[in-house]
């Protein structure tokens, strides 16, 4: 995995190996795990988007996806020797999205980093989809969608996912591992 800092973020390229990426994205086909469409963090005016359903309805968990949850705990060990920081593996959210499923700037957490990966297997820059990070008051940055590729950001930064646009005919899908920043006296369970 290859990563550059910007601002107080970092992009990251190859973020697993080839073999990782599929066996990551095919948590997402539908065959395996169940998709559900009533993930709204907009409010009324926004239609919903997908995420892969959690049987229990279990929210802000790690969830009990092995696979997903294995990445998880994977790249945590990658993001500790980034941010020269120790983590602990706090939530997974996975996001699929079809044109008109816009998402709204949210937050993902206090004291936390948010590592979003793009895991559609094929995309075409024209498709849209980027990613926006706030990085300062009326300050954005916008992220192409690259398979593979990724966010590594404090997660109290407000953020969204564009929906792809109506040149695109396949699901935007993301996985985001979000994880808790210990003290450094704390011991990792």
């Amino acid at each position: 995995m290859r990563y550059v800092k910007v601002d107080n973020f970092y992009r990251l390229c190859n973020v697993l190996s080839p073999d990782d990426f599929f066996a990551l994205n095919d948590e997402f086909n539908s065959r395996h795990n169940t998709w559900r469409f009533t993930k709204n963090d907009g409010g009324e005016n926004h239609p919903y988007r997908g995420c892969i359903d959690k049987p229990l309805s279990i929210v802000d968990t790690v969830g009990d996806n092995l696979t997903l949850i294995k990445y998880g705990s994977l790249l945590k060990y990658k993001c500790e020797k980034i941010l020269q920081r120790r983590l602990k593996l706090n939530r997974v959210n996975t996001n699929i999205q079809f044109f008109g499923q816009e998402s709204s700037f949210h937050t993902d957490g206090y004291d936390s980093w948010t590592l979003n990966i793009f895991v559609s297997p094929y995309w075409q820059t024209e498709w849209g989809g980027q990613f926006i990070l706030t990085t300062g008051p009326d300050l954005y940055h916008y992220e192409t969608y690259i398979p593979n590729n990724g966010i590594l950001f404090p997660a109290h930064l407000e953020h969204m996912g564009y929906a792809p646009n109506v040149l695109c005919k396949v699901p935007r899908m993301t996985v985001a591992y979000t994880y808790k920043e210990l003290t450094p006296s704390s011991t990792v369970v």
